[in-house]
């Protein structure tokens, strides 16, 4: 069934006081997983632009002047230059919800860290001076990171997904997932994690916890997961 598309601007108040952990986890995975999807459908709009505008070249037509100005954004908000398509799909794309909400539970303790109750951050990215943060309770003396706050739950997921798509360190992950799409498989946050031991400095203990919270708690169903369609608004009546 369609995921219904409710997106929450915070965490509700009550989650951190539910005492069942089965309970917790499963309102963190109906509160995350329609932002997560939502996020995705955007990179794939993206994606599905690109896929035509590499048509339309392959094809010896020039694209409009729209098409153009339109393909220059996306490939200046994933760092690319707009010539190079092929370089730019492997970078937009969608990041597999399994993924996605094993690392938000693990980065924010089923939604009930300081950072994504406080500011908006499911998914613990570092930022400095150049955004708005949280200062660790923990953080070693002569460290100078934050965790990054956001207005809203989306933005943070949002910003997950550019930073998978765009940063260095992650360009095994993306190698992967240009192979899922060559081989036209869909995308599988299980075979995907291996590529992810940047995101932690526990490296691969923290992708055996990622495999671990994936496998556990059953999140490759959710692979498969869509969001139901937009609702319109009702027509005036005469």
């Amino acid at each position: 069934a369609p995921v219904p598309r409710i997106l929450l601007a915070k965490v509700p108040r009550n989650l951190a006081a539910m005492k069942q952990p089965a309970e917790r986890k499963a309102a963190f995975l109906r509160l995350m997983l329609p932002l997560v999807l939502a996020a995705n459908e955007r990179v794939l709009r993206q994606r599905a632009q690109i896929l035509v505008f590499q048509a339309k070249r392959t094809a010896g037509v020039p694209l409009s002047g729209r098409q153009e100005k339109r393909l220059a954004a996306i490939a200046a908000e994933y760092r690319t230059e707009a010539k190079d398509l092929d370089r730019l799909l492997a970078k937009v794309d969608a990041v597999p919800p399994s993924l996605a909400l094993a690392q938000a539970a693990i980065e924010s303790g089923w939604g009930t860290s300081r950072f994504i109750v406080e500011g908006n951050a499911p998914f613990g990215q570092w930022t400095s001076g150049a955004h708005e943060g949280l200062v660790p309770k923990n953080r070693d003396p002569g460290k100078t990171h934050k965790i990054r706050r956001f207005k809203q739950l989306i933005d943070s997921v949002h910003s997950y997904l550019r930073n998978l798509n765009t940063h260095r360190a992650y360009r095994a992950f993306r190698s992967q997932r240009s192979q899922f799409r060559t081989k036209g498989r869909r995308l599988d946050g299980s075979a995907l994690v291996s590529a992810l031991g940047a995101y932690s400095e526990t490296k691969d203990d923290y992708i055996e916890l990622l495999r671990n919270v994936i496998r556990f708690n059953d999140l490759k169903a959710l692979d498969g997961a869509r969001l139901s369609a937009p609702s319109r608004p009702a027509s005036p009546r005469a």
